[in-house]
């Protein structure tokens, strides 16, 4: 509880100040309900796709005696479980943005459903509100003004320690089919908030600690799970929802 909601309930100043702080305290360490919701979601849903699966391999069993029949039905599974996968990615992909956004606003709203509802969310880029970061320089440089002249440095873009924008490439195998991911210099942060370089470099907020939404990082390519491996790989402490 805050302080404010134990003054309401008669107590004094410095009582409720010192019961605030014991509160925080009792919390640390604590799991958020948002993030607890979505491992709950996930755990129901993975358990209701074993139990489709393995309906479906009995009755394949079933069916086993004639070869032709047993091709079509694999077919058509193929195909529903290829669908039914996808469903549940976007599903999960919507939950865990939800979630990211009343983790956000906890405490700052009344209605935090409301609130999550009309929030602007190609605005978000963190998935949690407690992150780590420290203050480097953005640079202008290889920045493309838009319409009004301006050299905007956008939120989430990933950064090197000279202050550029680090461009992300990613090719398939030819061969194998993995997919490479290469950086023009070495990641050393995401940018938290979008930075004006429209007169000279400005100083930016860094992010090296924290989760993120992988989707919403303009990174001028598409952004897969290799990307965000290897954005991980160099940045550790950076966690992808």
């Amino acid at each position: 509880m805050k302080k404010e909601e134990f003054t309401a309930l008669g107590i004094s100043e410095e009582l409720a100040a010192k019961a605030e702080a014991a509160s925080l305290k009792e919390l640390e360490g604590c799991v958020p309900k948002e993030q607890l919701d979505t491992a709950n979601a996930e755990k129901k849903q993975l358990q209701e796709d074993i139990a489709s699966r393995d309906k479906q391999l009995e009755e394949l069993k079933k069916s086993s005696g004639d070869n032709a029949e047993l091709k079509k039905q694999i077919e058509t599974l193929q195909e529903t479980n290829k669908s039914e996968a996808k469903k549940h990615a976007d599903e999960m992909k919507e939950f865990r943005l939800i979630s990211a956004i009343k983790l956000a606003i906890t405490g700052k709203v009344h209605d935090e459903d409301m609130a999550a509802a009309l929030f602007d969310r190609s605005r978000l880029v963190l998935a949690s509100e407690k992150v780590t970061a420290f203050t480097g320089t953005v640079v202008p440089d290889g920045v493309e003004a838009d319409a009004e002249g301006r050299k905007v440095v956008h939120r989430g873009s990933l950064m090197a320690a000279s202050g550029k924008v680090v461009a992300v490439t990613a090719a398939a195998g030819s061969t194998d089919g993995t997919t490479t991911v290469s950086f023009s210099e070495a990641p050393v942060g995401i940018l938290k908030e979008a930075v004006d370089v429209t007169y000279g470099a400005q100083p930016g907020a860094f992010v090296v600690e924290g989760y993120v939404i992988g989707e919403r990082l303009p990174l001028g390519v598409e952004y897969t799970a290799a990307i965000g491996e290897a954005i991980h790989e160099k940045l550790p402490e950076i966690k992808f929802r």
